[in-house]
């Protein structure tokens, strides 16, 4: 659908995608968007994935209240298959969390930040997986490994490969 504005949605027969602006009113949705989500949400059984800067829910930075109360009726009815957000500069897959079967923080694109945990720290809740993978200026500089990930859509599901700057495939998933 052609729009003027600033969210969009990118569909096919087996998925919506949501892009929103969550910068415009900081970490919330300026009006329409929380009730174009939920109409787009009730008008098909299509899975629906949400592509935004802020995050919902956070294992390091504050969780997003103002974006998850105005997304409550569509989180709770399970309607959000999956979430991708980047406000934090890292790679962090989570558990089902808050209604989102599978959220994703992908923010490790652009802006070098340090990455002071060890491959074998545990991930905080409710993390499940984090890319720790670094290098080192000097002694006291580890610092992360910027990536993307590629989605390929087959149908009802999404194969995902998590990719470090130097091309490595270090994570894949299939969501669905």
């Amino acid at each position: 659908r052609q729009q003027r504005s600033s969210f969009f949605s990118l569909r096919n027969h087996h998925w919506n995608l949501l892009g929103l602006d969550t910068a415009y009113e900081d970490h919330a949705l300026k009006d329409p968007q929380a009730a174009w989500v939920r109409g787009l949400a009730a008008e098909s059984d299509r899975k629906l994935m949400l592509l935004s800067h802020h995050q919902p829910f956070s294992s390091y930075e504050g969780d997003g209240p103002k974006l998850v109360e105005q997304l409550q009726p569509v989180l709770t009815a399970g309607r959000i298959n999956s979430w991708f957000w980047g406000h934090e500069h890292r790679c962090m897959l989570y558990k089902p969390h808050l209604g989102v079967k599978f959220g994703r923080c992908l923010g490790h694109a652009g802006v070098p930040v340090y990455m002071w945990h060890q491959e074998e720290d545990p991930v905080p809740e409710p993390g499940a997986y984090e890319y720790r993978e670094r290098f080192h200026t000097n002694p006291l500089e580890p610092w992360s490994l910027f990536g993307f990930a590629v989605l390929d859509f087959a149908g009802p599901y999404i194969h995902v490969r998590y990719i470090n700057e130097n091309g490595v495939v270090h994570k894949t998933e299939e969501i669905s």
